[in-house]
Parts: structure tokens; sequence; C-alpha cells
């Protein structure tokens, strides 16, 4: 194979490489071999003709369409790694066998883009403020002790139902005056707070009486299971017909015996307020991770290859459309109920997939501007971590897994880390759980 002319315009590559005839007639013999068996010839068994009797009689050029199409497959990986290309799309226009039995390639590859990044030192990263409060720590001491609980029927049937506490109730509800399918229910079983119910109901249940009839109005979300009423407002008729509460145990050193194996109240508060602690540091890391990847996107120029923003937009799709229909919604009905057409809905991911890429893309070039690399030891390290989690041998992880994606999700990372650990980081004076 020689390599005849390469002609670089942005990401596009014009590559022009040529196959000796040697190598041309080695494919067609190949592919001779291949289809022999499944080839007619009067007078002969199946396989049994050779390749110029085939040729005589279904014409000269019977295997060539199929050699040049196989040795332009064979060779395009060794044209690619000789001029570096990493390409996204391959676009052939095979000129045919030369004159002296040779097969001359024209190939446009759209290569991965190399953008340029603006300056990723010292960006200005605000993310909100995560602390673990007293309050906190009582909240999930309460949920602890509610886990012991016993429930009993509230005692004074003049106390109106609060926050916590669990009801039962009748409700009819009703969209235009008309009553729909399993929206109604007696005597059904309610935590208020729970927020089993749409955004609003549990609300309008508190400060009612046992025997209190009441009207809740509520709309369904756009997204709600039941297309035919989603997006809807709705009037829900209800009894309060019982309440309950929690009695909870003492929290003293007994109970915390009870339900763990630390001996004191001080040890048990120690413990709930560390793993809190860790569980607003993972919050935080995420939240950093998050802005970062905006401002990293804003940063990267350049003109980008459609069928990058088409793959990542087909990925974005999948994994929203799988999400919904893991939650018991229809995809393609839900589309309909909002007058959308999947073109409509792939061109409200555009955005996303832009961010995305244009992110993944100043990652790999920061990764290049550092000399960052991996160690084989890295490398291992990530696989074992994946096995452990996945309950599977390494050898069967290694099997499954890319190992070029995992490897470039890698080095993002530490590119990531780059970014991060030389941002200018503000933190805002509003909780990360205000909004």
């Amino acid at each position: 194979m020689e390599i005849i002319s390469n002609v670089r315009e942005g990401y596009y590559v014009d590559v022009e490489f040529k196959t000796t005839a040697e190598e041309f007639n080695a494919q067609v013999d190949k592919v001779y071999h291949k289809r022999k068996g499944s080839i007619n010839i009067p007078g002969f068994r199946k396989g049994k003709a050779t390749r110029a009797m085939i040729e005589r009689t279904y014409g000269k050029d019977v295997f060539t369409a199929d050699a040049i199409n196989e040795l332009f497959t064979a060779l395009s990986p060794e044209v690619e790694k000789q001029l570096e290309l990493a390409p996204l799309e391959i676009n052939p226009d095979t000129e045919g066998v030369d004159g002296d039995g040779g097969v001359t390639y024209k190939v446009r590859y759209t290569d991965e883009p190399d953008v340029t990044v603006g300056e990723y030192k010292g960006i200005p990263l605000t993310i909100s403020k995560h602390e673990v409060t007293d309050k906190d720590v009582e909240d999930e001491i309460e949920r602890q002790r509610r886990k012991t609980a016993r429930i009993v029927d509230v005692a004074d049937m003049s106390r109106p139902a609060k926050h916590g506490d669990i009801v039962f109730f009748d409700f009819e509800g009703s969209i235009d005056d008309e009553y729909f399918e399993g929206g109604t229910a007696e005597n059904y079983k309610l935590e208020l707070g729970s927020k089993r119910f749409i955004e609003g109901f549990e609300e309008q249940i508190e400060g009612h009486k046992v025997g209190d009839e009441f009207d809740v109005h509520v709309t369904f979300p756009e997204d709600y299971s039941k297309t035919e009423i989603a997006g809807k407002p709705a009037l829900f008729e209800c009894k309060l017909n019982s309440i309950q509460e929690y009695v909870l145990d003492d929290f003293d050193d007994e109970f915390v015996k009870d339900v763990s194996e630390l001996e004191t109240v001080a040890e048990f508060t120690a413990e709930i307020r560390e793993r809190l602690e860790i569980l607003e540091e993972n919050e935080r890391k995420n939240e950093l991770s998050s802005v970062c990847n905006e401002a990293v996107a804003e940063l990267c120029t350049g003109d980008l290859p459609r069928i990058m923003l088409e793959r990542e937009i087909d990925r974005l799709a999948v994994d929203m459309a799988r999400s919904y229909e893991a939650q018991g919604v229809n995809f393609m009905a839900l589309l309909k109920h909002m007058n959308k057409t999947v073109a409509d809905f792939r061109n409200d991911l555009e955005e996303s997939a832009e961010e995305f890429v244009r992110c993944r893309l100043a990652y790999k070039k920061i990764a290049a501007l550092e000399n960052l690399a991996l160690t084989e030891e890295e490398v291992e390290e990530r696989y074992n971590k994946l096995a452990e989690t996945a309950k599977l041998t390494v050898d069967e992880v290694k099997e499954k897994a890319d190992d070029a994606a995992m490897r470039e999700d890698m080095l993002c990372q530490k590119a990531q880390d780059i970014v991060t650990e030389n941002a200018v980081v503000t933190v805002s004076d509003k909780p990360a759980d205000s909004e």
C-alpha cells in the first residue's frame, strides 16, 4: 500500500492511497475461495470450478467489487495509524482497478477536530454551600427513631392532621367535572410528607380533622405516567377518616444499643454527623464537577462535525427514553401528548449534546497540553474497582468493557482534576438544598 496524498481541511482529511497489483490479486483469490462453494458452473459440482472458469463464465470482474471492499476495510486502519487519524466517519470513493492491476482509493475521513481551549487555569467556579448543620443531624436521628416507633391512633379526635402523621381518607378525583379511572379510593393510607402524591396534595390535607370533608386542587405533572391526564388540573373531593401518629422511643443509650453496634448517644450522634458529612462532600464534588464541565465547554472553540453531535443526541435520547420506560411511561405516547415529534425532541437535546461534546474535546486537549498519561497500574486499579462493584472477575470485566473508552474517561478525569485544582472556587451563601 502506498499513500499518494493527504490533505487536511478543518476536521476533514482527504486521503488518496493505492494498493499494488499483487495485493489486489491476492485479495481477489481470497474472495474466490470464499465464494466458490456457492457459485454454479454447468458440468461442475459447487466448489470445484477454478477461478479462471468462473471468471470466463460470469465475467472477469465477478470478484472485483468484493475484493476492493475487503481490501479497503483491511487497509483503512493502517492508513489511520500512519496518519494518526481517529475517524468519526469514513466516505470512500474507490476509483477501481488501475491499468497496472492495482486499486486507487480516494477517501474522506471525518477526523476528531483539533479544538482550541481558552485559559483553563484560574477559572471562576461557584458552588452551593455544603455543610451539615445540627438540624440535619437531628432530622436524621429522628428518621432513625421513626424506624422503630410504634404507630397509634391519635387520642384527641379534635387534633388536626400534621406533617409526619399517617392519615386514612376517601377521595374522588375529577377533571373538567368528570371522574377519571384510578382517581378514586376508600380509606387510603398516606403518610403526610412522604411526597407519594402529586405535589401540593399532601399539604392540603394538613390542618384538617377527623370527619372533615374538603377539596384538594392539584395539577398533574406534564410527564405523568398516565398521559391522558398529564398536565391537567384536577379536583379531589376528600373525607378524612382517621389519623395515626408515631410514638418514638426515648433517644438514650439503650436506644442506641438496640439499633446499632455503638454504646452511647454521643457515639451515635457523631457517627450520624460523619456519615452526613461524607454524603455532603460527595454532593459538593458532584456539583463542582458539573459547574466545571459547563465552564470548560464554554472555553472550547472550533467547529464540530455534525456526526459527533448526532451521536451524542442519540445517546441522550436513548438514555432518556429508557428512563421514562423504566417508570412505566410510554415514551412515544408522552411525546404525542406534548405535541412533539421525535425531531422536536432531538432538537431539544441539541444544546446539551454540544456542551458534552465540547467539554469532552476540551478535556482531551487539556490532557495533551499537560502531557497527561495513564499508568498501567491506574488502569488495572480501575478494572479491579469495576470488578468489585459488578461482582465479576477482572477478566470478565475486561472482556465486556470498552478499554479505549474507559482509558479516555480516565484521562479526561485527570484533565478535569487539573482544572478544578487550579480554579477559583466561590461558595455561595445559598445552601445546596434550598432550591
